[in-house]
């Protein structure tokens, strides 16, 4: 028998904020996620993702063992090298994309 996996879970301080996105597909927009690879081997993974929404393409990804600000900052970061700033940028509320060093990335681009 085998023991289920129980997801790890993060805690939002933020309230739900408005999908601003859904009703402009013309619109330059990307969306971030960071998805959980179960290796082989047992360990976890984190892969970090950058969507370009009109596209469909993936603009940039990272693999990290550790799910942190610095997994987020750097996929973004890469994807701003390889294609235009978007008018907006999609993410969930986890913890890595609330964090200081992720909004203030933001701010500086």
């Amino acid at each position: 028998m085998s023991r289920r996996f129980n997801k790890p879970t993060t805690t939002v301080d933020y309230r739900q904020r408005l999908n601003l996105i859904r009703y402009l597909p013309e619109a330059n927009a990307w969306s971030m996620d960071i998805t959980y690879l179960k290796l082989s081997n047992g360990q976890w993974v984190y892969l970090a993702s950058v969507l370009k929404l009109q596209t469909r393409k993936i603009l940039a990804h990272q693999i990290s063992a550790t799910m942190d600000t610095k997994l987020v900052v750097t996929t973004l970061q890469r994807s701003l090298s390889t294609d235009k700033k978007p008018n907006y940028l999609h993410t969930d509320m986890g913890s890595q994309f609330t964090s200081f060093g992720f909004e203030n990335l933001l701010e500086r681009v």
